[in-house]
Order: structure tokens, then C-alpha cells, then sequence
């Protein structure tokens, strides 16, 4: 089945940094990302695409579409050789642009329509009042081999624990959130983001650095009716905007990887941003040297079907990071 390969594939990587007792594995997110992407969500304007470096659809694209490798080059030398001296480089620019963008618009349909295809609308989950398109027991890609899926490792296909705790915080908490801007980091299926929208945020970026996965945050947005702005980028280490709340859900899973977040994470805090965390409370979450800046603000029984599907895990907490003394 798909989510036990998710799993394995988490157990290989983390060295089963979970507990004995239940054996969860969460989703990971690259230090190490150089493809970056980013597109704005916004049900009035559909038509608002720009050309961006390094688009992430490329490789993923390939699964979707029949175009042959190759065409942005013959489409470029073409522009080059019909064009005037002196306006090569500009045609150049502008033809290339447009293939950008002719791909990730081809990308992002074809993705949609997959999604909806193997997913369904559910609010079987923590905060029912998000609908989120999801892989779950009735969708025939729950039960299936993980080669038969069209998705690469699709971590946003599933409503994580952390992600449910913190999103309920937000709903929960709804005047902590209006007119703030709120950076939802590894959103998967966008749920935190779309409930601080929801909540009266001034602005959100959902961010995530699967393609996929914005596509899918993107189109659960528009289930909602909400407006976010998603973002493929790794933003992790880069301080190039000041956010008021950063979100966190199920991100702490590998030392290396907390260390560097927390790194990344102190910045914003000296500079007054509230920092939240959900984890159900995996090891390294627990265990690390961070622990001592946590503040614990809630703890949430989480419903039946997200226990069976998280072997048996059943609270996940909301955490806020302090600075360090």
C-alpha cells in the first residue's frame, strides 16, 4: 500500500527515529534544494502566472505530459536565427519565459486532474471544517503497490498528526492570526495554511518543496474558498521576509535536519515572530537540545481513522519556540 511505502521509505532514510510503541515515521523536507518555483493562489485570478528560475515541474512534469525533451532548445534556436541583431538576447529571454510557463501551466493541469482523480474530499480528520483532498481508505491508490502511483512519494496525499494538531490550534485561536502574515513551512496539503486564511490572515504563503504539493494546497484553497499564495522554494535558511507566525507541522524528524531549522528558526524569533510546532512527539522532537525553548500551548486527541493510519499514535501536541537563554 502506498502509505506503508511512504513509511518504509521514511525508515530507510531517518533510521527509524520513531518509537517502539508506534513506529510513525514522518514526512521530511531537503536542506537541500535547487529548484525553486513559485505561484500565486488566487481563485479571481487565475491568469496571474509569471516565469520563474529553475521551475520545479520540469522533472515531474515528464509523467504527465507527451511533450519531447528537447523542446525548449528547438524553440529557442528558432527564435535566435529568425531574429535581428541585437535583439537576440531579449527574444531569447522571452521565448524561453513563455516555455516556463507554457510547462508549469501543463504541469500544474495535468497534476490537478490526477489529484482529484485519486484522492477524495474528506473531513474526517481534526478539523472537519477544511475539506482536503486526500488519499484515504476508499481511494483505490490507498490499496495499491506504490510503483503503480502516478505521484512521487505523495506526503501531501495525507493530513499528518502534527499538521491536525496545529491546524486546530489556528482555528481554535483565531484572533492570534488575523491581519498577520503566516508562513506555513512543509505545508503538504496546505491545511494550516489555508486555516490561518480562513482565520483572517493578512497574508499566507503555504510552503513546500514538492511541486505536487503545492498544486494540491492550490487546489484545496480553492475548495475553501480561501486565497494563499504558494511557494516551492526552500526557504529554509534564506531570511528574505518577516513573517509574524511560522508554522511547523511534523518537520522534526532527523537531528541534522532539526539543527538546521532551529538555526534558521532563531533569527525570526529574536526578531519577535511567533514560531508554532505540531508533533504527536517523535523522538527527535522530544529529545533535542531545543526542548528546553519549547512551550507547550495544547494537546489534541486525534480521531479514529488518523490513529489507524498513524499506527495507533492518538494525541498530537502544539508546540511554541522561545528564544534560547
Amino acid at each position: 500500500m502506498v502509505i506503508r511505502r511512504l513509511c518504509a521509505h521514511y525508515s530507510q532514510i531517518t533510521n527509524a527515529v520513531a518509537s517502539a510503541s508506534t513506529g510513525h515515521i514522518s514526512p521530511i523536507v531537503s536542506c537541500n534544494f535547487l529548484n525553486s518555483q513559485t505561484v500565486k493562489v488566487n481563485r479571481q485570478s487565475q491568469n496571474s502566472s509569471k516565469c520563474q528560475s529553475g521551475s520545479a515541474t520540469f522533472r515531474q512534469s515528464q509523467n504527465f505530459s507527451s511533450n519531447k525533451s528537447g523542446s525548449v532548445s528547438n524553440s529557442q534556436s528558432s527564435s535566435v536565427s529568425n531574429n535581428q541583431p541585437g535583439n537576440g538576447s531579449n527574444n531569447q529571454s522571452k521565448t524561453l519565459c513563455n516555455d516556463q510557463d507554457s510547462q508549469s501551466l501543463l504541469f500544474e493541469s495535468s497534476m490537478k486532474a490526477e489529484i482529484m482523480k485519486h484522492t477524495e474530499l474528506t473531513r474526517d480528520h481534526l478539523t472537519p471544517e477544511i475539506q482536503l483532498h486526500l488519499v484515504t481508505r476508499q481511494c483505490e491508490l490507498w490499496h495499491s503497490r506504490g510503483d503503480n502511483s502516478p505521484f512521487v512519494d505523495p506526503f501531501w496525499a495525507f493530513f499528518w498528526p502534527g499538521g491536525q494538531a496545529v491546524t486546530r490550534y489556528i482555528l481554535d485561536n483565531r484572533d492570534k492570526f488575523r491581519q498577520r502574515t503566516v508562513l506555513d513551512v512543509g505545508s503538504g496539503c496546505g491545511a494550516s495554511a489555508i486555516a490561518a486564511a480562513q482565520c483572517g490572515a493578512k497574508k499566507v504563503v503555504a510552503n513546500d518543496i514538492d511541486a505536487a504539493a503545492t498544486v494540491a494546497a492550490k487546489l484545496n484553497a480553492d475548495v475553501n474558498l480561501c486565497d494563499i499564495t504558494v511557494d516551492s522554494r526552500n526557504l529554509i535558511g534564506s531570511v528574505c521576509n518577516q513573517w509574524d507566525v511560522i508554522i511547523l507541522g511534523d518537520m522534526f524528524y532527523d537531528s541534522e535536519f532539526v539543527s538546521c531549522i532551529s538555526d534558521w528558526l532563531s533569527h525570526y524569533l529574536k526578531a519577535g515572530t511567533c514560531v508554532l510546532i505540531g508533533d504527536p512527539g517523535r523522538l527527535m522532537f522530544k529529545n533535542h537540545q531545543m526542548k528546553s525553548q519549547l512551550t507547550k500551548l495544547a494537546e489534541y486527541e486525534l480521531p479514529e481513522q488518523s490513529r489507524l493510519e498513524n499506527n495507533g499514535l492518538n494525541t498530537a501536541g502544539v508546540w511554541m519556540l522561545e528564544v534560547g537563554s
